[in-house]
């Protein structure tokens, strides 16, 4: 979600390059997997070797998205205003009460200011529950799908088990140039021509 937000400040097409790398990284990795095990190495290794480059994948996004003492500033500012802004509006809500007959001797603690809960109103919102069970499934979807086509191969054409794999860099490749031709002609279509290209696409 972060990165999509990142890409949506740039060009129109951006999100859908960098979804077209990502799965171009599908597209090659079965062929750097097939490659590897037709020589002899075994499976796990190579397994173990892709938890490595994605522990090096996490570190780079880390470094490369790190917040900046600008933004760090920004941000400080931007809090100290909202503050400011509560209290202001906590203080003009005091003078707009009529003031006691008798006051108390005891002095009351000056309320503080409400501050909303992010997680908790994320977590209400239905649209979001909906987004993420989506993704949930369609990522899982995408990835999986590979898998049963080699399983296919295997148990029932025959396949060759060290070719096999390369089928699904097909499967890869058709979604890279689907996600670069969507996101390239996409943003010249209405939004109703875009509602029926989508259901074209489903229907296909």
């Amino acid at each position: 979600m972060c990165r999509n937000l990142y890409f949506s400040q740039g060009p129109s097409h951006s999100i859908s390059v960098s979804f077209a790398l990502w799965s171009f990284g599908g597209v090659v990795s079965p062929l750097v997997c097939q490659s590897v095990i037709a020589t002899g190495v075994p499976w796990p290794n190579f397994y173990f070797g892709s938890l490595v480059l994605s522990a090096l994948n996490t570190v780079f996004l880390a470094c490369t998205f790190r917040p900046t003492i600008n933004e760090f500033s920004k941000d400080r500012r931007e809090a100290r205003l909202l503050e400011r802004q509560s209290d202001s509006e906590v203080q003009a809500s005091k003078e707009v009460l009529p003031s006691p007959v008798c006051s108390s001797p005891v002095e009351t603690a000056r309320p503080e200011p409400s501050r909303s809960n992010t997680l908790r109103l994320a977590i209400r919102m239905p649209y979001q529950w909906a987004i993420s069970v989506f993704a949930w499934l369609y990522c899982g979807t995408e990835t999986t799908t590979q898998g049963f086509m080699v399983s296919y191969l295997l148990a029932v054409r025959g396949a060759n088990p060290k070719t096999a794999g390369y089928v699904t860099a097909g499967f890869w490749g058709g979604i890279t140039i689907g996600r670069l031709l969507w996101g390239r002609y996409a943003a010249r279509l209405s939004f109703s021509w875009r509602k029926y290209a989508v259901q074209l696409c489903l229907g296909m």
